[in-house]
């Protein structure tokens, strides 16, 4: 099995010569609050500020079941306009649109990386079995972990790349300082029962108790649903001052908020959970993070540096990592400058080379800018 390196002798194309066709889920007009649009958009924004807005054309599938036909047809001509083309299906998309992407990439004689978001693609293909050999033909495939990396080299994957979740933060940038008594706790996520809110609300809520003084707070931040507002209202009923839900957080005031607490917690048992972008935004506000050892968490949290990891659905195991924290400050002022360092591994300007190089474009990054991220 071959991990393709960003280091790799591979011919470039200058920035200014390319054409780049993006495919992929941008949610039209809506806010894009799930992991899938913001990556998506996140990635289209750095490749436009990098390559020109004219060197990067974007087809949104959000609304691709209300016109199929039409949406296949501009499909095809981003195909045989560009000389790359980015994909970045979710599972249905992947399903569906694959063979056409093959197709095309064939008769246009044009590359095709595929970028996965999300932990979920080593089980779908594990009960799809017949999309394997066509993502092997594909010039590459980005993923967010080296968990996936070995299950899908695995099954003969020689185009793999690691390409974890990244963001773009400023140098000056509110940070997280000092330790609150009580704790101060934050949970930043959709509003579904596989983030395990409700983990993270038993858990404060018991160790108050417990310690029959309010010895950590939790606010909760995102969007819920209709469908999931009598399930959250249910959660907090009769829990006291100390817990809330805050609402919906825009993207640009993520930071902002995130540096007014002490830790993340992040007690996630989604199934398609790969590389949370959210974790990287705790890092960039200086806080680290308290989470489940679920899927690939324990390659983006480093226990006891970074964060602590606690047992999956076990909510004792979490109230000792929340109790051990309140008392072992010193130790959490530690995680908090390690969460801060972590932070400049996972900028823009340091992840997106790699997706550049696979497409044989050879961008400048501003390394200067880099450096000062630490």
């Amino acid at each position: 099995m071959k991990v393709i390196s960003a280091n790799d002798s591979i011919r470039r194309e200058s920035a200014s010569d390319v054409r780049i066709c993006l495919i992929g889920n941008l949610g039209g007009d809506s806010a894009g609050q799930n992991g899938q649009i913001l990556r998506t958009r996140l990635v289209v924004a750095e490749l436009q500020k990098h390559l020109g807005d004219e060197r990067v054309r974007c087809i949104d599938t959000h609304d691709f079941n209300t016109q199929p036909l039409a949406k296949l047809r501009d499909i095809q001509r981003g195909f045989r306009d560009a000389e790359q083309v980015i994909i970045m299906p979710a599972e249905r998309g992947l399903k569906h649109l694959l063979p056409f992407y093959l197709y095309w990439r064939w008769c246009y004689s044009v590359p095709v990386h595929y970028l996965v978001i999300g932990g979920w693609l080593p089980e779908f293909i594990h009960h799809h079995p017949w999309l394997i050999r066509g993502l092997r033909k594909l010039d590459s495939v980005h993923v967010q972990s080296f968990r996936m990396i070995e299950c899908l080299a695995g099954l003969g994957f020689d185009n793999l790349r690691w390409l974890p979740n990244f963001r773009d933060f400023p140098r000056e940038r509110p940070l997280s300082s000092g330790v609150g008594d009580p704790l101060r706790l934050v949970f930043l996520s959709r509003m579904i029962p596989e983030k395990g809110a409700d983990f993270a609300i038993e858990a404060v809520d018991s160790l108050n108790a417990d310690n029959k003084r309010t010895c950590c707070s939790l606010d909760l931040y995102g969007p819920v649903s209709e469908d999931n507002a009598t399930w959250l209202d249910g959660l907090l009923q009769g829990r006291g001052e100390a817990i809330a839900y805050r609402g919906a957080l825009t993207p640009e005031s993520v930071l902002e908020v995130l540096s007014r607490y002490d830790a993340l917690i992040f007690p996630t048992r989604y199934e398609g959970e790969g590389f949370p972008g959210v974790v990287v935004e705790a890092y960039a506000a200086g806080i680290p993070v308290i989470a489940s050892d679920w899927q690939d968490n324990g390659e983006v949290v480093t226990d006891g540096v970074t964060g602590l990891l606690f047992s999956s659905g076990d909510v004792n195991s979490l109230k000792k990592r929340l109790d051990w924290l309140i008392h072992h400050g010193d130790a959490l002022l530690a995680m908090k400058t390690a969460a801060r360092e972590a932070a400049a591994s996972y900028h823009v300007d340091v992840v997106l080379p790699s997706l550049l190089a696979a497409m044989s474009i050879n961008v400048v990054t501003a390394d200067s800018r880099v450096r000062e991220l630490h």
